[in-house]
């Protein structure tokens, strides 16, 4: 029998079982095995295997074994160079960083779908489509979820390395020109299109489903104080950041403008005490 001290409890000080459980079903690997046997003390001795490795643990009953089996495994993969870097990335969500990425660089907004589900008592499986343009990957969890910031995530790294490689190919002229583009793309001043009300339908009809489904639970939702605060909901909800601005009125009521500070033109005026219920109105037409 040997004596094991951890300094460190992993994974934001989650039990060592929960830890690996969680880091398998995330990254779509299977999840541990763990066989039991009793020691020549009469103590139990715990064997597990994840991710192509094995360790062994041992206590007085099961559930220690089996923490002790699983505290050594976890150990052996954060000491994994082709491993340790997935743990880290655990707790981001790859999902937003994907969309930020895909907003700053001009990118098409990134699409999910559900490919494949199989259900069973002892191992359910889900399958999620991630694309952005011509770039698809898949990610295969035992959670909706994780499959999905699998598939995010790989996309990710695909259209990163893609766009390093691009970026180390260019003459420094090019790189000049880029570097400019991108900073000017940072600033509030984007010369922004006058478009017809349709095309304006289109362009919020043809937002990111995760989006959409965000801003409707804002509408659907009866939790909010007042039209104020549920309004800024939706068009957080929507990853909208409005400027507002009062307008020279000789009414009583202050007269604001909403600019939504989005791809083209869109400004909405109103009485203050009318223009947050117009907003949501707005939304509830403009995104369907």
């Amino acid at each position: 029998m040997w004596n094991l001290s951890v300094e460190i409890i992993p994974m934001e000080n989650k039990q060592a079982v929960c830890a690996l459980q969680e880091f398998c079903s995330k990254s779509g690997k299977n999840l541990p095995i763990y066989e039991f046997a009793i020691g020549r003390e009469g103590d139990y001795i715990c064997k597990v295997t994840a991710v192509e490795m094995e360790s062994s643990g041992n206590g007085p009953n099961k559930r220690e074994a089996k923490h002790m089996a699983a505290e050594n495994i976890w150990r052996k993969l954060c000491e994994a160079p082709e491993v340790s870097t997935e743990i880290q990335n655990l707790n981001r969500d790859m999902l937003r960083e994907l969309r930020d990425y895909c907003s700053l660089y001009g990118m098409p907004a990134p699409i999910t779908k559900d490919v494949e589900q199989k259900r069973s008592c002892d191992a359910p499986e889900f399958v999620i489509r991630c694309s952005v343009g011509a770039v698809v990957c898949y990610g295969k969890s035992d959670k909706k979820k994780y499959a999905r910031q699998q598939a995010a995530g790989k996309v990710l790294s695909v259209i990163t390395d893609e766009m390093t490689a691009a970026f180390e190919n260019m003459t420094l002229e090019s790189k000049k020109t880029f570097n400019t583009f991108k900073n000017l793309g940072k600033t509030e001043s984007v010369n922004k299109k006058a478009v017809p009300l349709c095309d304006r339908h289109n362009y919020f009809k043809n937002f990111c489903p995760e989006l959409k489904e965000a801003a409707f639970e804002v509408i659907r939702s009866d939790k909010y104080r007042n039209t104020k605060d549920k309004a800024m909901s939706l068009m957080s909800a929507l990853k909208l950041k409005p400027s507002i601005d009062t307008v020279e009125s000789t009414s009583v009521d202050p007269l604001l403008k909403v600019d939504l500070n989005c791809e083209f033109d869109c400004l909405i005026l109103g009485m203050e005490s009318e223009i947050y219920e117009q907003i949501i109105e707005y939304f509830k037409v403009m995104l369907v």
